[in-house]
């Protein structure tokens, strides 16, 4: 189990209050969270990963416990990165402006 931490634009696109709580089939990778997170809320497709690229869309950040993890490759294992025995990945939304 993992537990994931949207930003509130797209918690209110999902209709999603708190946090999830997701089951990650096979190996823990920014690309298997993300693809968890479609499956379960198909009005998300797109809206993390460019679906054409793969790649991070801007101003989206990914934390796991707390670490800065936004530059792994999405298909990188994230052992290396988890810290407790249920990990909590953040989902930011990066603000910009000046």
């Amino acid at each position: 189990m993992i537990q994931i931490r949207l930003p509130q634009h797209l918690r209110d696109l999902a209709n999603i209050s708190g946090e999830l709580t997701l089951e990650i089939s096979g190996e823990l990778t920014l690309a298997a969270i993300v693809s968890t997170i479609e499956v379960e809320f198909p009005m998300l497709r797109g809206t993390i990963l460019n679906p054409t690229t793969q790649s991070r869309r801007a101003f989206i950040r990914f934390f796991a416990d707390g670490q800065d993890i936004s530059n792994v490759p999405i298909n990188e294992s994230l052992k290396e990165y988890i810290r407790h025995a249920t990990p909590r990945i953040d989902i930011l939304g990066a603000i910009a402006g000046g």
